[in-house]
């Protein structure tokens, strides 16, 4: 019997010492009645326990300075799917999400990380879940579109055309000429060419319309389409050609007298 006692009085001082082996020497006992009220109920990062395992606080949140392990506890530990993981480059501790993969939420927003999506769900108060891995699926959105540009004949003139969506959307270009005529591009114009590649973010596709020897034909407007199975966007850019002058160089150049 007193064997019984013993092993039980020893297991559970292992137990205790276990349970306050990581809490600072200076915390004390820990009086959770005298604990300030957590009236903040948006913690990005959810709630915690503080560094000496008694009151309630925001848990670090991702991108934040946090203990690595051995170090001091000077602040509460990291949120859910957060790890204090060390940056080389300052030398500190900070939560990073050791879950990368993109989602969907049941509020059809897309979310980098299962980290960015708790983040919305403690501030904003939603509840949300996770409704499928990857983007969720949305019409195209340009997110820069083509300039207005002003050049001179002979010239080389380049429109850009940044979006979204996904699936990933494709963009093509429509030519508006100032008498109102509208063709798809690149059409048989050899001075113009179109390229499409993906980036510069993902699920994003960037495209360009490059005019080469612009001439005063090429002046109107150069519409920019991204479009997938759930929609399109549109945005408008415009090229105008001023005639090129010659300089008194030139002019001397083709046999003319300064």
């Amino acid at each position: 019997m007193k064997g019984i006692v013993f092993v039980s009085c020893f297991l559970g001082f292992l137990c205790l010492s276990m349970g306050q082996e990581d809490i600072p020497s200076d915390c004390g006992v820990c009086d959770r009645s005298a604990c300030p009220e957590q009236k903040d109920k948006t913690c990005k990062a959810g709630i915690t326990r503080d560094r000496c395992k008694c009151c309630q606080v925001c848990a670090q949140a991702e991108g934040e300075i946090c203990d690595i392990s051995g170090a001091s506890n000077k602040y509460p530990p990291c949120g859910d799917y957060l790890a204090c993981k060390m940056d080389q480059d300052r030398n500190i501790g900070i939560c990073v999400c050791d879950y990368q993969d993109t989602l969907c939420g049941t509020d059809d927003v897309t979310y980098t990380s299962i980290c960015q999506m708790r983040e919305a769900q403690n501030t904003k108060g939603r509840d949300l879940k996770v409704k499928n891995s990857g983007p969720c699926k949305t019409a195209p959105r340009i997110l820069t579109g083509p300039d207005s540009v002003t050049n001179v004949t002979g010239d080389k003139v380049v429109l850009m055309c940044e979006a979204t969506g996904f699936p990933i959307p494709h963009i093509g270009w429509l030519f508006q000429r100032t008498d109102d005529e509208t063709n798809s591009l690149p059409g048989d114009d050899m001075a113009i060419s179109v390229v499409t590649r993906g980036g510069p973010e993902k699920y994003q596709v960037t495209g360009w319309l490059q005019v080469d020897e612009a001439s005063k034909h090429h002046e109107g407007y150069y519409i920019c389409v991204a479009h997938n199975k759930h929609g399109s966007d549109k945005q408008t850019g415009r090229i105008k050609i001023h005639e090129k002058k010659l300089n008194r160089v030139e002019r001397k150049e083709d046999g003319d007298q300064l």
